[in-house]
């Protein structure tokens, strides 16, 4: 638990609040046929891709789903990048995995081995993108082997760290530009949430799988909104072109500019 000096804590974990719950939305309220039918207006998307991260439930849940039969093409993204170690981390602090051998690998040749070797899950039924270093080249390469293998999706469920779940849904859309009828629905593992406990924040889902400490997950969010916004300095295109523009809600934003004075050096 961290505590920070400020006139008003409760404000700042409301704050905290509204900015995890944007970053984190999920356009699918469960993983049920009739919810996916109602969402996408069919009862099995066409293909999940599943971003490499540090949260083991991610893995979880992407299992649920092709178990679930309600999925046709399974794509696995990720190379080596900031967040490999705390994968690596994540998966050899979890009792049920004993053995991984993670070190040497890219993110999506561990989740890999966890999915077949943990979930039981035919690697047949997996589709391997490892080269990948960011959110936007996630994107990217995703396309590139989903098209080298004559995959045309309509209906794609990204699955990320729930911090980078929107800018990963803004950098698809980016990248798919070219092809608006390709539709994009986001389903974070969950939805992160901080708590007060006796004047110090906590995270509420400290029971979740490989969840992040709080300092690294205030990081994320405080580092999070900066990239978002569409201008000069933003991600945007009117920024550095990774992602598709993203309206950020005034709520947001006041919630950042007030969270800025206790956390500016969260700010990456």
């Amino acid at each position: 638990m961290t505590r920070f000096k400020t006139s008003n804590q409760d404000q700042m974990v409301r704050d905290l609040n509204i900015i995890s719950s944007f970053l984190s939305h999920s356009d699918i309220p469960t993983l049920t046929p009739s919810h996916v039918q109602s969402v996408i207006g069919s009862d099995k998307a066409d293909l999940l891709i599943l971003l490499g991260n540090s949260i083991v439930e991610s893995i979880d849940l992407a299992a649920q789903v092709l178990k679930k039969r309600l999925i046709t093409n399974f794509l696995v993204a990720g190379g080596k990048g900031h967040s490999t170690h705390y994968l690596v981390e994540s998966v050899q602090n979890d009792p049920r995995y004993t053995g991984s051998e993670t070190k040497p690998e890219t993110e999506a040749k561990i989740i890999r081995e966890v999915l077949t070797n943990w979930h039981s899950i035919n690697p047949n039924d997996l589709i391997i993108e490892n080269q990948s270093t960011n959110c936007g080249s996630n994107a990217d390469k995703s396309r590139k082997v989903v098209e080298g293998l004559s995959i045309v999706p309509s209906k794609v469920i990204l699955i990320q760290d729930p911090t980078m779940q929107l800018r990963t849904h803004a950098s698809f859309r980016w990248v798919y530009r070219d092809q608006p009828d390709i539709e994009f629905y986001n389903f974070p593992p969950f939805i992160p949430k901080v708590e007060n406990q006796n004047g110090k924040l906590k995270l509420a889902n400290d029971d979740i799988k490989g969840i992040w400490k709080l300092d690294r997950f205030l990081s994320l969010i405080m580092g999070e909104i900066p990239r978002l916004r569409d201008d000069k300095h933003g991600y945007g295109p009117n920024g550095r072109g990774f992602i598709a523009h993203v309206d950020i809600p005034d709520a947001v934003e006041k919630a950042y500019q007030r969270l800025l004075v206790p956390m500016g050096d969260y700010v990456r």
